[in-house]
């Protein structure tokens, strides 16, 4: 016999989430690589903008002569990081390379609401590692997993580099954010950043060098966002794949009724049966 509690805590039980059925033909990954080759071409754009801009002031203006691209301070997130606690201190926006406080503030607004699909939609860093181990299946017939030993390790790194560059910014005052932002290096800390791939030292190089070969092995190892499937995250497009090798949904599912649903696929042997129908998604 079920006690008082138990009975109760049944009844608070949440039920279940619906049960839908995708009729219709999905374009979200269509669209999802459409977004990253705009974003991917715009940022090749911006870069190349700004080299032929650094070009002309370091000739002196007899080098062809281009307006420096304000979107080059997207790739500025530590001076963004700094504007952005300078701006809840004093309410006023930073005056120097002020596009790279809004696009930091709306990268930020990004993640937090839509998770990491900021990194499997809009970020080329995520594009790039994506498409390398994607090319790296294409040729080994699979991609590989770093076993959890070493995932984890790895996976951490970004944390402390993040927390590290955070706990230095906190520990600023509004005085001092602004004395370093008027400072000769923060003026051209985007030339400085420039000029690093430019005259790339031998230990750099081979850095970045190993971190691309490893993607191509391992899939999503460079991509910040440490996603184990494509477009995988927190509130992202994922992949359920049911029914014949050629029908596939791509859907914006949590977690747990991502789990639902590739259990139901499982369960009816969708994956193998060869069956065209379309695949059954628990809505979030």
């Amino acid at each position: 016999m079920l006690d008082e509690h138990q009975v109760q805590a049944q009844a608070e039980k949440p039920a279940r989430k619906r049960l839908i059925r995708r009729q219709d033909r999905d374009h979200s990954q269509r669209l999802r690589l459409t977004l990253q080759i705009l974003f991917a071409a715009l940022n090749v754009w911006i870069g190349v903008q700004f080299y032929l801009w650094v070009r002309w002031a370091e000739s002196g203006g007899r080098a062809f002569e281009v307006s420096r691209p304000a979107g080059v301070e997207g790739w500025l997130p530590i001076e963004g990081l700094m504007q952005l606690k300078y701006f809840l201190i004093t309410g006023k926006v930073p005056h120097v390379h002020a596009a790279g406080f809004f696009l930091f503030t709306s990268f930020l607004v990004i993640s937090f609401v839509f998770r990491k699909a900021f990194c499997s939609w809009i970020c080329p860093v995520g594009t790039v590692s994506e498409y390398l181990w994607k090319v790296g299946r294409s040729i080994f017939g699979r991609s590989f997993q770093l076993p959890r030993w070493a995932d984890i390790p790895l996976r951490s790194l970004k944390y402390l580099v993040l927390s590290f560059f955070a706990y230095a910014v906190i520990g600023m005052s509004a005085a001092s954010i602004a004395e370093f932002l008027n400072s000769p290096y923060a003026l051209i800390v985007d030339v400085r950043m420039l000029n690093f791939f430019r005259y790339i030292g031998g230990t750099a190089a081979w850095v970045v060098l190993g971190l691309a070969i490893a993607s191509i092995f391992v899939q999503s190892f460079w991509s910040v966002t440490s996603a184990r499937t494509e477009g995988s995250s927190d509130w992202s497009p994922c992949s359920v794949r049911c029914g014949s090798p050629g029908t596939q949904a791509h859907v914006l599912i949590a977690p747990s009724a991502r789990r639902r649903a590739l259990r139901h696929c499982r369960s009816t042997n969708s994956f193998r049966s060869g069956q065209p129908s379309a695949p059954d998604v628990w809505s979030a």
